[in-house]
């Protein structure tokens, strides 16, 4: 297998700066990034590190060749600029894909077969012997995806994560949510939640927020709860360093998290994510109840409010619960994922931040607001001129 080889460690558009914050704390270098995704250079050690740790991770592919243009490339020559001897082992099973923006096709599926006839040409040059390539009824032990580029270019890459990370970027349930697994915990990272104080979600829909921030918490990671990566059947994979690198994270974990609280005005709503935090073995952790978000009485304490509404949110519904926010939710920060134009308008709020992200074909604004404690205010004694205020001890939770 290639040593230190490069990586393609794929993410949604507008979380490639938290993607290369994991990478850069794994230890990986050489980071380039580029839209959705960031390419770096990594030694097992930090690979296995980073996979353990990512939260925004949904797909990872170890590069074969070099970008080329494919109008200006024989295949043959592509195939042949590999080599496949150090990849494939003679007596393995494989299997190759190829896609253009992500999807596939019958055109594309000849160019596959084009690739996996170069590949049996270079081994039975070789050994006189190849490993053999199956259908898509049976599971290969190596994934090689060509993957073409919208402006053209194109890369043969070995695929390492698999379905494990692809479902990370995939919507939960599509028919109202707006948010994937991936999504959701970037959103917790980039409201910078530490996981110590409250957080609530008053549009709790599928509960993937709640889950991710659960998880966060708790100092769970994905790939922590199920590891089935791709790459664990290459037969170079190191799997007692794996096992080192994993008991790390065991080292780390919490099971006292009780102050995630989750509200939908839909009972049905509420019984998915129960079931789902129970197939999680997280229902002791989140706190889940069947309310309005406008009719909400917020805990008196610090806190995160992070939510997406759905996609068919009534507008007047969401400016409501924007008015009950601001006079009972005094010292949170408010964090809002929606695809409606104008957010701030519709809430009647100044953000102090927003960040554009992309999630299929369709753009989202992630909005932060901070409500002001007028009570904390109004309690806090005047000062003389030059005095500092009194601190106000703020409510922890156990």
């Amino acid at each position: 297998m290639i040593v230190n080889g490069i990586y393609h460690a794929k993410t949604h558009p507008g979380l490639e700066e938290l993607l290369q914050a994991e990478l850069k704390q794994a230890g990986a270098g050489y980071l380039f990034g580029m839209s959705g995704a960031v390419r770096f250079q990594a030694e097992d050690e930090q690979l296995y590190s980073f996979l353990l740790q990512s939260r925004v991770l949904t797909g990872l592919e170890l590069c074969l060749s070099q970008p080329v243009d494919i109008t200006q490339t024989d295949i043959a020559a592509l195939v042949d600029s590999v080599d496949w001897t150090s990849v494939l082992p003679v007596h393995s099973t494989y299997r190759v894909q190829a896609f253009q923006g992500g999807l596939t096709g019958s055109s594309l599926q000849k160019l596959a077969a084009e690739i996996e006839k170069g590949i049996e040409r270079i081994f039975i040059k070789k050994f006189e012997a190849a490993p053999k390539a199956v259908k898509e009824e049976n599971e290969p032990e190596f994934v090689v995806n060509l993957q073409i580029s919208v402006n053209g270019s194109c890369q043969l890459m070995l695929e390492a994560g698999g379905d494990v990370l692809q479902k990370r970027g995939r919507l939960v349930s599509p028919k109202h949510s707006v948010l994937s697994p991936a999504m959701a915990a970037g959103l917790i990272l980039l409201s910078e939640w530490d996981g110590t104080t409250a957080m609530i979600d008053p549009f709790a829909n599928d509960g993937v927020l709640l889950l991710e921030a659960a998880r966060f918490a708790k100092h769970r990671t994905p790939l922590f709860e199920d590891d089935s990566l791709r790459m664990k059947k290459w037969r170079t994979f190191r799997h007692a360093l794996w096992k080192k690198k994993r008991e790390e994270v065991v080292d780390k974990l919490r099971d006292d998290v009780d102050w995630i609280m989750g509200f939908d005005s839909s009972p049905d709503n509420i019984s998915r994510i129960q079931f789902s935090t129970r197939e999680a073995r997280l229902n002791n952790n989140i706190r889940l109840r069947v309310s309005r978000p406008n009719m909400l009485n917020y805990p008196k304490m610090k806190g995160h409010i992070i939510t997406a509404p759905p996609v068919d949110v009534n507008l007047k519904l969401l400016g409501d619960f924007a008015r009950k926010t601001k006079m009972s939710a005094g010292g949170y920060k408010v964090g809002l994922f929606s695809s409606i134009a104008n957010l701030d308008t519709v809430v009647g709020m100044k953000p102090h931040r927003t960040i554009r992200l992309e999630f299929g074909d369709r753009t989202f604004s992630y909005m932060e607001f901070t409500i002001f404690d007028k009570e904390r205010a109004a309690r806090r004694p005047a000062t003389r001129s030059g005095e500092q205020p009194a601190s106000v001890p703020g409510r922890k939770i156990r």
